[in-house]
């Protein structure tokens, strides 16, 4: 069952954009300068975000995300299958449902 859950990242006192954490499985917490609200889907304890999601989370534009999402695959760094699902979202135009195929990455 997909939940939508309001992911807001913490605030410290520190330089912007720290990231804070270790390499010892631990998780690390992204700081923005500003507080950021977005609604994700959060699915069997993971959490799913489009391209632009990503985007306003990290303060910045989609093709920026595009591109480092390229890079890791092409490197290999992580699998595609593994960490992309493709998702139907359906809206209203006017007076028809529209179906559109998003990238959700986690």
């Amino acid at each position: 069952m997909n939940n939508k859950k309001s992911l807001v990242p913490e605030r410290k006192q520190g330089p912007q954009n720290e990231i804070q954490g270790s390499q010892n499985g631990e998780i690390i917490i992204y700081n923005p300068a500003e507080t950021v609200r977005i609604e994700v889907l959060f699915e069997r304890e993971t959490v799913w975000l489009t391209q632009s999601q990503l985007g306003l989370l990290f303060g910045v534009d989609r093709t920026v995300i595009v591109r480092h999402i390229g890079n890791i695959y092409r490197t290999g760094e992580l699998d595609e299958a593994s960490t992309c699902a493709k998702i139907a979202q359906v809206q209203t135009e006017g007076n028809r449902l529209v179906e559109r195929i998003q990238n959700y990455y986690n």
